[in-house]
């Protein structure tokens, strides 16, 4: 982006460059800084020059720094990246009002299909939800081969865009993609570590590994809530584990869903905090975590696991455009999401393959009669429709599922 839109680009990484904190030790003058930056050979003009500072956590001078070239250098464009953790943890003075966020995750399916140059197939997805095209047989098969990859590389960029060049031997490419999930597992461990000490990195760690193997005990309807005993020895109940988990879904390692009895706006008000279902930020670290084998997930044949991969699928993909959700639990009936979209509440069930009936969906919607219900399977889809209440939606057309309901509520 900065080389293609700007004249010219300069990045500064302040965890492998260690003496340019120094800059900003004397004072957070943003022109000072900007001349020094200009005598250690680096061309910046404004307007022209997109000045990056990458692992800005790692100085917290430079991260107040940024309300200053925002008052005094607001023709020069700044950006920042680092841990969201470690700016939470930063002991420096935030400059509030001064920066806008920019959340980052993992690619979205149709960005996946756009990385692995599978345009077509992607041409005929966008065509089937925007303008209602038909999605033939053929078609489906393909973009549910699509959608089976992705469940095993994940979105990570550079495992996507590694994947992308070996595929030509698919196989080869699944183990080189497991190996690189591998790796960065341990980095994210390591990570912990960094950011929060041994004993509590340990915890972490374990919690973390737990919440995998829990789900690998899951029935096949899909994810149950979250359980704190045996995960850390003589460490029992939510008061105990809530910083480690709080610690996780602020990493962006995790990603909690409350548990609701009740449907009714607000959702939030019917949920406790210590009753919740816990994800993965991404399915590919999760396979790999869980160490399933690239074959059995590409044969679409890993027992009960299969529910719930094709549930985080979802909940990642819908969590990638900002949209929030509970899960809903009343008595034996189970609904994955409920989403409150405007004055709707709308129940999502989620079925991993084809067999699709749904009693928890029937029994939510004879009690609380919502307008629409969705259905998200692996069924081949031709068009979309609401058909009693009920709109079906295909597994691979989850990211679009603002734009599909509000054609139906229109």
């Amino acid at each position: 982006f900065g080389a293609q839109s700007f004249k010219n680009l300069v990045y500064l990484n302040f965890e492998s460059t260690e003496n340019l904190k120094s800059i900003f030790d004397v004072d957070l003058d943003a022109a000072r800084i900007v001349s020094d930056l200009r005598m250690g050979g680096h061309s910046i003009v404004e307007g022209e020059t997109l000045l990056i500072f990458d692992e800005i956590q790692q100085c917290g001078r430079a991260l107040t720094s940024l309300k200053y070239f925002c008052e005094q250098l607001p023709n020069l464009h700044v950006c920042a990246a680092g841990s969201l953790l470690g700016l939470f943890l930063a002991e420096s003075s935030f400059p509030v009002g001064k920066v806008e966020f920019l959340p980052m995750f993992p690619l979205r399916f149709d960005e996946f299909l756009s990385a692995i140059h599978a345009k077509e197939s992607l041409e005929h997805l966008e065509k089937f939800v925007l303008d209602q095209e038909k999605i033939s047989s053929y078609q489906h098969q393909l973009l549910f081969g699509f959608f089976k990859e992705y469940l095993i590389t994940g979105g990570l960029p550079e495992i996507v865009f590694k994947f992308s060049q070996q595929r030509a031997n698919l196989w080869q490419a699944f183990e080189n993609a497991r190996n690189l999930q591998s790796q960065l597992i341990i980095n994210y461990v390591a990570d912990m570590a960094k950011h929060s000490g041994k004993i509590n990195s340990m915890h972490i760690e374990r919690v973390w590994h737990n919440s995998a193997m829990q789900l690998a005990k899951t029935e096949m309807r899909g994810a149950e809530k979250f359980k704190f005993k045996d995960v850390i020895p003589n460490i029992r109940g939510y008061e105990r584990l809530a910083g480690v988990i709080d610690w996780l879904v602020k990493a962006g390692l995790s990603i909690g869903i409350p548990i609701s009895d009740h449907s009714s706006q607000p959702l939030k008000a019917f949920t406790k905090e210590s009753i919740f279902k816990l994800y993965f930020f991404d399915v590919g670290i999760l396979g790999s975590m869980a160490e399933l084998q690239p074959a059995s997930i590409f044969s679409y044949d890993f027992g009960t696991y299969k529910g719930y991969l094709a549930e985080n699928f979802v909940l990642q993909e819908l969590h990638s455009h900002g949209l929030t959700f509970v899960s809903w639990r009343e008595g034996v009936a189970e609904i994955e999401f409920l989403w409150e979209y405007g004055t709707h509440i709308m129940p999502i069930e989620v079925k991993s393959g084809n067999q699709t009936k749904a009693k928890s969906l029937k029994t939510y919607r004879v009690k609380y009669k919502p307008s629409v219900a969705i259905k998200i399977s692996g069924n081949h889809i031709e068009s979309l429709m609401l058909q009693d209440g009920i709109l079906n939606i295909p597994l691979y057309a989850t990211g679009w599922i603002k734009d599909i309901v509000t054609k139906h509520l229109i």
